[in-house]
């Protein structure tokens, strides 16, 4: 009897620690899931807005330069 609570508690604790490290895996691949798709869509939105400031840009074509002299 005593060798099957050996038994029986070494699989316990087997199955603790493989419950601990998948889940500390899971928190980190979804911590990078996240990361990623927060700098996907900082991209995405990044570049719409150049391209509306590119749009507006445009409407001025000629520049003017001032030269003061002292």
């Amino acid at each position: 009897m005593p060798k099957l609570y050996k038994i029986l508690m070494s699989l316990a604790m087997l199955f603790i620690i493989v419950t601990i490290i998948v889940f500390s895996f899971t928190i980190i691949l979804t911590g990078v899931a996240i990361a990623g798709l927060f700098g996907v869509y900082r991209y995405y939105f990044a570049n719409m807005k150049t391209k509306k400031f590119k749009t507006k840009s445009k409407e001025y074509t000629t520049v003017e330069v001032i030269d003061l002299i002292k």
